[in-house]
């Protein structure tokens, strides 16, 4: 018994060479994508005490995530500022722990200030 063989139609070799190279585009995108969410493993300690306006500067390294704690003895206000979004300034009491985690390396800048004449020790781990 003969088998049947199907033919399957093949595209012009020019059109195959385009569908490769967006292929090859598309994975290369997407392993950019990939790198961009593993974190390198480098820990950033900071520590510091606010008595005026200070901020931290990531760039060109920027953290994926980072946590904060306020040592006291007063309140710190701090601004994450994250690739091309907006900050907003964020009341830290004394004794308290926030978190940030974006998944991906964006924040870049964090800024403090305290309240004119007051003063506060400020505790920073990033990740990066």
């Amino acid at each position: 018994m003969a088998e049947a063989t199907e033919r399957v139609p093949r595209l012009a070799p020019p059109i195959e060479v385009a569908i490769q190279t967006d292929i090859l585009d598309a994975l290369e995108e997407l392993i950019e994508l990939v790198k961009a969410q593993i974190p390198r493993g480098i820990v950033f300690p900071w520590e510091n005490e606010i008595t005026k306006r200070t901020e931290l500067d990531f760039r060109p390294n920027p953290l994926f995530s980072v946590q904060l704690v306020n040592k006291g003895p007063d309140k710190v206000y701090v601004r994450i500022y994250v690739a091309e979004e907006p900050s907003v300034e964020i009341p830290v009491d004394p004794d308290e722990t926030i978190g940030f985690d974006f998944k991906v390396a964006k924040i870049e800048r964090m800024e403090f200030r305290v309240d004119v004449g007051k003063r506060a020790t400020v505790k920073v781990v990033g990740l990066c």
